[in-house]
This record gives structure tokens, C-alpha cells and sequence, in this order.
């Protein structure tokens, strides 16, 4: 299975829509938000996705109403774990919760540092695609998780 990860993409529609693009020509089984969307604006780029997804809000998403009404329900306050194709997803967007997450949860996403993370613990992988905004970054950047052989790339734009 392939899934798309992106985060903190802070209404950089630019960027959000290079994502959007990218899974829709080169495929996805999902796509994960990892939060700070931030505007209900934004939030429509996600709409044009050609595969599933859903996320969480970040600290900085500010209108959650508008959001969730936006996606039609699928961006959600976090933390949240979802099985998806036989692997338990963990998704939420400040790293405080990392420790906390139980053992039989594959992935572990987060965001909100704007820094790309790959950690692997034990039966765990845990990826922060790092911003999709690219502010307080080097560069944007997103990850793509390959689950069948356990790889994970990260793109960056």
C-alpha cells in the first residue's frame, strides 16, 4: 500500500497543490494531513485528491468548523488511529504523544516541528514529512510510505 503524508502546509496552495498533483499522477492508496491546514481555503485542494484521505487539526488551524465542513468531515481532532489496509496509523500533529502510542500502532505521524523525522522503534515507524509550507524550513517537503516493503521517501519541492 502507498500512502501520502503531508503536513503544516500553513495555505501554501502553491505546494499543496504540487502534492495534490503528485498523488493524483503517480498514485496513492491515502492521503494524510498531518495538521495546520490552517484556512478553509486551503482545505479545497484536498478535495481534488483522487484517492481517500483524512487528517487531523494542528495547532494553528484556526477555524475548525469551516475546515471539517470544507472536507465533509475529514479533517478531525486528533490524536488518531485508523487501520488502513491491515496497518494501524497513528496521526496527530504535536510530537508531545510519541512515547504514549501503543506498541501495535505501525506508524506514527506527526507534524507541527516543520522537521523531517524517520525513526524506526522496534515494530514502529515514526515520520514527520516535515512542512509542506516550507516556512521554518530549509525546504517543503512531504513523504510518500511504501507498507508493503517498509520504505519511506520523502519528497521535497
Amino acid at each position: 500500500m502507498k500512502v501520502g503524508v503531508i503536513s503544516d502546509s500553513h495555505d501554501n496552495v502553491k505546494n499543496l497543490s504540487f502534492a495534490v498533483e503528485y498523488f493524483n499522477r503517480n498514485g496513492a492508496d491515502y492521503v494524510i494531513h498531518c495538521g495546520d491546514i490552517v484556512s478553509p481555503f486551503a482545505a479545497e485542494y484536498l478535495n481534488k485528491l483522487r484517492m481517500p484521505y483524512f487528517g487531523i487539526f494542528g495547532n494553528n488551524d484556526g477555524e475548525w468548523l469551516g475546515l471539517a465542513k470544507i472536507t465533509g468531515g475529514k479533517i478531525v481532532k486528533g490524536p488518531l488511529v485508523k487501520e488502513i489496509g491491515g496497518c494501524r496509523f497513528a496521526v496527530f500533529h504535536e510530537p508531545s504523544v510519541i512515547d504514549y502510542i501503543s506498541s501495535d500502532v505501525s506508524y506514527v505521524l506527526y507534524g507541527h516541528t516543520h522537521s523531517k523525522d524517520l525513526t524506526k522503534r522496534d515494530k514502529q515507524t515514526i515520520i514527520n514529512p516535515g512542512t509542506l509550507g516550507g516556512y521554518m524550513a530549509d525546504s517543503a517537503s512531504f513523504a510518500v510510505i511504501y507498507t508493503d516493503n517498509g520504505k519511506t521517501d520523502f519528497i521535497d519541492l
